[in-house]
C-alpha cells in the first residue's frame, strides 16, 4: 500500500549525499531564521533532486541539487520570492507515455497560492531562460482560494481540488493535449452543505472525504464525476482519513473512529465494491463495541442556526 501522501524519495544508496548536504548549513542562528536552509525536496530518479531554499537573509527560492556535486554552486530554478509570507514547494511528474517530464511549483501562504510549470529534460535541469507558465484552470493568488493538483503518470488529464467560486471545495478536471492546449471542467460540484477534505486519484476512482456536521463522509467518483457505491460502515458517526492506496489493485485503507471506538482501519476494495476485511483492530480487554453506540442530535441557537453534536 502506498501512502496517501506520495512525497518521492531517492535510492538509499544515494542518502549520504542528502545528509551532506544538511552538514553544510550555514550559520543562520544570529539572523532569526528557521535553523535549517532547504526542504520540501523532490527527488529527480537517482540524479538528483529540487528544494526550497531558505538564504541568510531569509529570502525563500528553488534550487536543484545534483547528486555528488558541491550544494554551494546548485542552480536558482525559481527565482527569490519577494513575500516574506510564501513558501514553495515542487512537483516532478511523468506526462506522457514519452517520459516527457513537467517539473511543478506551488508558491503558496496561509491564505492562497499558485501553481506554475516547466518541461524538464532528461538532464533534470530546466532552461534557465523558459519561463514559468501558470498552469491552465489554476486561479493565481485569489484571495482566499487554495487549489492543489493530482495527477496520474503517463496521463493526460488533471484534477484540482479547489475553492474557486466553490467555499465549501469542489473538484476540476483537466484535459492537456501535446500542444499543451486545455479545456477546463468542473465534474465534482460544491457541496454548500459539507466541505470537501480529502482527496486521492486511484487507478479509476477518486476517493474524497467530507466533513459534514462534525462527522466525515466517504464519497467515491469515477473519472467523470460520476458517484460510484462503495459500502463502507462505521460503528455510529465517525471520523474518517484517508490512510493509504494502491492505484493498481483499487485498494485504499480508510482508518476511522468516534466517541464509542477507537482508531480503526478497514481496506475497500473499490473494485470490487466492499469494505469486508478489516486492515487494523484495537481490541481493549473488557470493553464491547456492541454496548454502545454514538448518536447525532442538533440544537438550535438564538439565531436560528442548528448546531451538530455528538
Amino acid at each position: 500500500m502506498k501512502s496517501a501522501s506520495k512525497r518521492k524519495s531517492g535510492p538509499p544508496k544515494k542518502f549520504s549525499a542528502f545528509k551532506n548536504l544538511q552538514s553544510k548549513q550555514v550559520d543562520i542562528e544570529e539572523t532569526g531564521i528557521s535553523n535549517q536552509y532547504w526542504s520540501q525536496i523532490e527527488w529527480n530518479g537517482d540524479i538528483g533532486f529540487f528544494y526550497q531554499h531558505i538564504g541568510t537573509d531569509g529570502k525563500v527560492s528553488g534550487r536543484y541539487h545534483a547528486l555528488d556535486s558541491d550544494s554551494s554552486n546548485d542552480p536558482i530554478v525559481y527565482p527569490p520570492l519577494t513575500d516574506p509570507t510564501m513558501g514553495l514547494g515542487f512537483s516532478l511528474l511523468d506526462v506522457s507515455k514519452e517520459k516527457k517530464k513537467w517539473l511543478l511549483v506551488t508558491i503558496a501562504s496561509f491564505s492562497t497560492n499558485a501553481i506554475y510549470y516547466k518541461e524538464v529534460p532528461s538532464s533534470g535541469l530546466p532552461d534557465p531562460n523558459t519561463p514559468w507558465k501558470p498552469f491552465p484552470g489554476v486561479p493565481e493568488y485569489t484571495p482566499n482560494v487554495y487549489s492543489y493538483l493530482y495527477h496520474q503518470d503517463e496521463s493526460k488529464s488533471w484534477f484540482v481540488k479547489t475553492t474557486n467560486q466553490a467555499p465549501h471545495g469542489k473538484i476540476d478536471r483537466i484535459d492537456i493535449d501535446e500542444a499543451n492546449s486545455s479545456s477546463v471542467r468542473s465534474i465534482v460540484g460544491e457541496d454548500t452543505s459539507s466541505v470537501l477534505s480529502e482527496v486521492a486519484l486511484v487507478g479509476d476512482f477518486i476517493v474524497t472525504t467530507y466533513d459534514v456536521d462534525a462527522r466525515s463522509d466517504l464519497r467515491v467518483f469515477n473519472l467523470e464525476g460520476d458517484k460510484v457505491d462503495i459500502p463502507f460502515e462505521t460503528p455510529g458517526a465517525s471520523s474518517l482519513t484517508l490512510a493509504g492506496f494502491d492505484k493498481d489493485s483499487g485498494k485504499i485503507i480508510v482508518g476511522y473512529q468516534s466517541f464509542a471506538s477507537p482508531f480503526d482501519q478497514k481496506i475497500v476494495d473499490l473494485k470490487e465494491k466492499n469494505s469486508s476485511k478489516q486492515f487494523s483492530e484495537q481490541k481493549i480487554e473488557g470493553f464491547n463495541l456492541k454496548n454502545f453506540q454514538t448518536e447525532q442530535v442538533f440544537y438550535t441557537s438564538e439565531d436560528g442556526t442548528r448546531i451538530p453534536w455528538l
